[in-house]
C-alpha cells in the first residue's frame, strides 16, 4: 500500500505561496464607459454576482485561472476558484509557481476550518499568515496533480448530483404535505369512511354558512360539510401581555414568537416575568387552546400556530401572538391547527397580512373572518389521525433524506483530506527528481517577488511614520506596553500595507516573543480573547 511519502513531499507553505490582497479601487459604481471593469467583492465571489464595477487605476486584476481566498471577516478562509475583474480589499489572490490552481485550490479547501478557527483580530478576524504559512503543503508531480483534482472533480460531481437529488425528494415531500392537507380539507382522504359511516352527527344548524356567491370561487365540499367563518366555531380571541420578559427565571413563564416551532410549543427559549392574578387569568392557557403568530418581518412566519396541550398550560403567551379558545363541540383543536396550516388559509393569511412596510400583521378581526371547510367532529377526528400518520411518515423521510445531506458533505471533507495524504492509486510513485522540482519552485518564487517589489509604489502614504527600526526597538523606545494594533502602527510595515508586509510583521513578532525581555499578555473578556499587549521589561 501507498504511503504519503511514496507520492508526496511536503514544504510549509510561507516557502511556496505568493498572495496578492486586493483593494478597493477609487472609482466604483454602476457599468458605465469608464467603469467596465467587474469588481469581485465577496458577493461576487460567493454567489457570482456582479453588482459593481470599477475603471482600471489602482485596481488588481484577478482572472479565471487565480485561486481566491477571503482575507477578512468571518468567513476568512474560503477559497474559490477566481472569476476576471478587480479583486476586493477583503480577497486575496494565491498562487504559487508551477503548481496548478486546481491542486492549490482542493488543498486550501480542505483547510477552511481550521483556517477560520485560527484567524487574528479584534471585532473584524482576518487569515492569520503566520498560521498558513506554518501548514505543510504536499508537493507532487504535475502529472499526480492532474490526476488528483480530476479524481475530487469526478467524485464532487457523483457527491453533488446526489445531492440534487435529494434536494428535489425533500422538495417532493413539502409538495406531498400540501396535496394531503388540501385532500384532507376537501373531503377527498375521507370519502371512503363517509361511504361506510353515516352515523356521524350532522353540523349544528346555528353554524352560519358562508353566502352562496363567495363559496362559488372555492374548492367543491361534499354535501354534508361547509365552508364557514373562522368567528363560527371559537369562542373568543385574544391578545397577549406586552410586560417585559427577560431570561432572568422568575415567576411565571411566557410564550413568544421562538417557542412556536413546526406546529409545537418549545419552551427551550423562554422568558419570563411576574404577573398579578389578574393578568395570569386574563393571559392564561388551556388545553386545546390556539397560539397564533399575528406580527412578523417574514410573511411565512404570519399564521403560523401551536395546539396548546397540558404540559404547557402553566405559561402565559405574549403579545405578538393571539389565543383562539375554541369551541370543541364544532372543531378538534387539531383539526383547526392543520386547517390554518394548509395551503387554502395559509392564501388567506398572506393575502390579508401581506406589507410593503417590512412587518406583516394580521388582527383579531382578520383572523375571525377567515374562511374554513368544517365536517363533523367524528370525521374531524378521522381527519386528524390520517394526517398524522401521514406526516409521521413523510418527517421519518425528511429525516433519512437530510443525513444524507449532511453526510454528503462530510463525504467531500473526507476526500479532500484522504486525496492530500495518501493520494490515489492511480498517481505516480516520485523520486529524488521531485527535490529539483521544490528547488525550481522556491526559486521562481523569489523571482516574483523581487520584480512584484519593483512595481509596486516606493512613496510612503501620507501619516504613516517611514522608519527602519525594528519591532524591539520601538517597544524600548515607547517606554510602555503597547498593543499588537500600536506596534505595527508605528512599524516599517505601515509604510505600505499588503498580505506580504503583514505577514513580515508577524513573522518578526514571533521572532521577538523568544526574546526573555519580552512580555506578551493576552487581554481577555470572560472566555474571549480581545487582544495581545507586548512590553519591554529589559
Amino acid at each position: 500500500m501507498a504511503t504519503k511519502n511514496d507520492f508526496f513531499r511536503t514544504v510549509k507553505l510561507s516557502e511556496l505561496l505568493i498572495t496578492t490582497k486586493g483593494r478597493k479601487p477609487a472609482n466604483v459604481g454602476d457599468r458605465s464607459s469608464v467603469r467596465e471593469i467587474p469588481y469581485i467583492d465577496i458577493k461576487a465571489f460567493e454567489n457570482n454576482e456582479i453588482t459593481s464595477y470599477c475603471s482600471p487605476e489602482n485596481a488588481v486584476l484577478c482572472n479565471e485561472t487565480d485561486v481566491l481566498m477571503v482575507w477578512d471577516g468571518s468567513r476568512s478562509g474560503l477559497v474559490g476558484m477566481g472569476i476576471y475583474g478587480a479583486l476586493g480589499s477583503t480577497l486575496v489572490a494565491i498562487s504559487i509557481p508551477f503548481i496548478l490552481p486546481q491542486y492549490i485550490y482542493y488543498f486550501l479547501l480542505s483547510k477552511f476550518d481550521e483556517l477560520n478557527n485560527n484567524t487574528r483580530g479584534m471585532g473584524i478576524p482576518h487569515i492569520d499568515p503566520v498560521y498558513l504559512g506554518e501548514i505543510d503543503f504536499p508537493i507532487t508531480s504535475v502529472s499526480n496533480q492532474e490526476i488528483l483534482y480530476s479524481k475530487i472533480d469526478q467524485l464532487y460531481n457523483l457527491i453533488d448530483d446526489g445531492f440534487t437529488k435529494t434536494e428535489k425528494a425533500l422538495a417532493q415531500i413539502s409538495i406531498l404535505w400540501s396535496l394531503r392537507i388540501t385532500e384532507a380539507l376537501s373531503g377527498k382522504l375521507t370519502k371512503n369512511w363517509r361511504d361506510s359511516n353515516s352515523q356521524g352527527k350532522p353540523l349544528p344548524v346555528d353554524i352560519i354558512s358562508i353566502n352562496n356567491q363567495l363559496e362559488e370561487t372555492l374548492p367543491v365540499l361534499p354535501s354534508d360539510w361547509r365552508y364557514v367563518k373562522l368567528s363560527s366555531v371559537i369562542e373568543s380571541i385574544s391578545y397577549g401581555t406586552s410586560k417585559k420578559c427577560t431570561y432572568e427565571p422568575q415567576e411565571t413563564g411566557v410564550i413568544r414568537i421562538p417557542n412556536i416551532v413546526n406546529g409545537e410549543i418549545c419552551d427551550n427559549d423562554l422568558k419570563f416575568a411576574n404577573f398579578t392574578e389578574k393578568e395570569k387569568d386574563k393571559y392564561s392557557l388551556k388545553e386545546d387552546d390556539i397560539l397564533i403568530i399575528r406580527s412578523n418581518g417574514s410573511l411565512n412566519l404570519v399564521g403560523a400556530c401551536a395546539r396548546v396541550k397540558s404540559k404547557d398550560t402553566g405559561y402565559l403567551f405574549a403579545g405578538y401572538l393571539l389565543r383562539l379558545r375554541i369551541n370543541l363541540e364544532l372543531v378538534n383543536p387539531s383539526y383547526l391547527k392543520y386547517a390554518l396550516e394548509s395551503p387554502l388559509l395559509r392564501k388567506q393569511i398572506e393575502r390579508i397580512a401581506k406589507s410593503s412596510s417590512g412587518v406583516n400583521n394580521i388582527n383579531a378581526e382578520e383572523i375571525r373572518s377567515l374562511i374554513i371547510p368544517i365536517c363533523s367532529i367524528e370525521e374531524q377526528l378521522v381527519i386528524v389521525n390520517e394526517l398524522e400518520n401521514i406526516k409521521y411518515n413523510l418527517e421519518a423521510q425528511q429525516v433519512q433524506l437530510r443525513n444524507l445531506l449532511e453526510k454528503s458533505e462530510l463525504t467531500k471533507k473526507e476526500i479532500v483530506k484522504d486525496a492530500f495524504s495518501i493520494g490515489f492509486k492511480e498517481m505516480e510513485v516520485v523520486g529524488d527528481e521531485l527535490e529539483d522540482y521544490i528547488t525550481d519552485i522556491k526559486l521562481k518564487k523569489e523571482k516574483m517577488l523581487v520584480a512584484k517589489k519593483k512595481n509596486r509604489s516606493k512613496k510612503p502614504r501620507a501619516g504613516k511614520m517611514n522608519n527602519d527600526r525594528s519591532l524591539l526597538d520601538i517597544l524600548k523606545d515607547a517606554g510602555k506596553t503597547l498593543t499588537v494594533k500600536e506596534l505595527f502602527a508605528n512599524s516599517k510595515y505601515n509604510n505600505e500595507i499588503s498580505s506580504e508586509t503583514v505577514e513580515a510583521f508577524y513573522l518578526e513578532l514571533k521572532e521577538l516573543s523568544n526574546n526573555k525581555d519580552i512580555a506578551i499578555e493576552e487581554i481577555r473578556d470572560g472566555n474571549t480573547k480581545i487582544e495581545d499587549v507586548i512590553t519591554f521589561r529589559g
